[in-house]
């Protein structure tokens, strides 16, 4: 005769974040929060931003570097109007909407300087929009 260890499954809960095991033991897990898109939202800002330096660049004509470090330390003007406009497409990341005034006037002299400057603003709005919609 065969031994096969005995199986019991979870059933879970989602309305409260419960495990239920098939013994009736009710087991109780903590709820699974979305973290900030820290990885998505700097690579879309470098992406974005990228775009406008490239412009920048053909107006003065500058050549960026090809290599992507260089790019994003490459001294290059970065108006804040067009550093507005690259928030748009993160919007769609964080899911919130982000206030103009995050950008900082008079722009920016590099990718890297301005992702350093914006990112955590940007997690700053996130965070209070994911604090209103717990509050629900």
């Amino acid at each position: 005769m065969l031994d096969f260890p005995t199986l019991s499954s979870l059933h879970v809960d989602l309305s409260n974040e419960n495990l239920m095991s098939d013994a009736g033991t009710l087991v109780k897990t903590a709820p699974t929060t979305v973290g900030f898109p820290l990885a998505a939202v700097e690579a879309k800002l470098r992406e974005e931003l990228l775009g406008v330096a490239q412009s920048a660049a053909d107006m003065h004509s500058i050549t960026l570097p090809s290599d992507p470090v260089a790019q994003g330390a490459a001294a290059i003007q970065l108006d804040s109007l067009a550093v507005v406009d690259v928030l748009l497409s993160v919007e769609e990341i964080v899911g919130c909407t982000l206030k103009d005034h995050i950008v900082k006037a008079g722009g920016y002299s590099s990718i890297n300087s301005a992702i350093e400057h914006l990112t955590p603003r940007i997690k700053s709005a996130w965070d209070k929009h994911a604090a209103k919609g717990s509050k629900k």
